[in-house]
């Protein structure tokens, strides 16, 4: 896979913007709950410097690898770029004018001519600029550059479009993984994974506890707290996969639920006033990856959803 190096700053940009909005919300939420609650634990903030030093290690791991190769674009073309924008032909048009893009099919296209390759695939969201009125070729103006591209909008685009090939190259993996009741004994028998569940489902009910024991509690000016006195796993469901050569990524849905013990607390006297018992039933969102050999790598935990608390006036969140 190529990635023009206009591209990666542009995504490192993009990160960055969004990293600290998130991070300037979660520092306001801190300070706005640790005014109310003197016995508030703030939430962990991520320092902006680490995480994009982070990603950058990630992408250059990802060219030691090869799995990437960085083209960088060439200064020498900027007069070309120049004359395109003055004309308005592609990927310049007389409303839009994104002087990046040019430079991005530039460096792509001339690497790809240069080098002589066939049956390229170009993968990008931007339509408007780099594709046909229907979105399925490359802009016939572009195309007279180089005509060695497929398009396609998006990764899952290019997947879809040669799942059957793709299944027929690389169905190894074995049925037990797609099976639900097989695949749940698998991951809980993980101890890392099963520590992963439970740590992350932990912080999403921390996060969502003033709602609830708001609405448990409902005008007691008193403190809160709780305990987390069991986690089980019930289902796994959605579950999808995608084969590679030398591994497989298995995708779905693990359903849990949650026992909780919440309590009020007077802290001057450390009387407890009032204990209830709910259970909150969650969605988990994961994926990991498998080797030939059938080791678990990466399991990730892509979104945590509370659909609901029962045992205490059936909360819905």
């Amino acid at each position: 896979m190529f990635i023009c190096d206009v591209v990666v700053e542009e995504l490192k940009e993009n990160f960055r913007k969004n990293l600290k909005e998130k991070i300037t919300k979660l520092e306001k939420i801190n300070s706005e709950i640790g005014k109310l609650l003197f016995s508030y634990s703030k939430i962990e903030v991520p320092n902006l410097e680490i995480e994009l030093n982070n990603l950058e290690n990630f992408i250059q791991k990802l060219v030691e690898l090869e799995n990437i190769t960085l083209l960088k674009a060439d200064k020498n073309d900027f007069y070309e770029i120049l004359e395109k924008a003055i004309k308005k032909t592609k990927p310049f048009t007389e409303k839009r004018g994104e002087f990046k893009d040019a430079v991005i099919w530039s460096t792509y296209s001339k690497y790809v001519n240069k080098n002589n390759l066939k049956n390229c695939f170009f993968l990008s969201q931007n339509t408007a600029d780099f594709y046909d009125k229907e979105a399925e070729r490359i802009h016939p103006e572009l195309e007279k550059e180089c005509n060695s591209f497929t398009p396609f909008k998006s990764l899952n685009h290019f997947y879809k479009h040669y799942s059957s090939e793709f299944k027929n190259n690389f169905n190894w993996l074995s049925s037990k993984y797609l099976d639900p009741k097989i695949l749940i004994n698998i991951l809980i028998k993980n101890d890392q994974i099963r520590d992963a569940i439970f740590e992350k489902t932990s912080n999403e009910i921390s996060l969502n506890k003033l709602r609830v024991f708001a609405e448990l509690f409902k005008g007691i000016p008193n403190f809160f707290n709780y305990d987390i006195d069991s986690l089980s796993w019930n289902l796994i469901k959605n579950i999808t996969s995608e084969n590679f050569k030398d591994y497989a990524i298995i995708s779905g849905i693990l359903n849990v639920t949650s026992d909780i013990n919440i309590y009020q607390k007077n802290y001057l006297t450390n009387e407890t006033l009032d204990d209830k018992s709910i259970m909150a039933n969650i969605d988990i969102d994961f994926n990991f990856k498998i080797s030939k050999t059938n080791e678990i790598m990466k399991f990730e935990i892509n979104n945590i959803k509370i659909k609901g608390i029962t045992g205490y006036n059936n909360i819905q969140l």
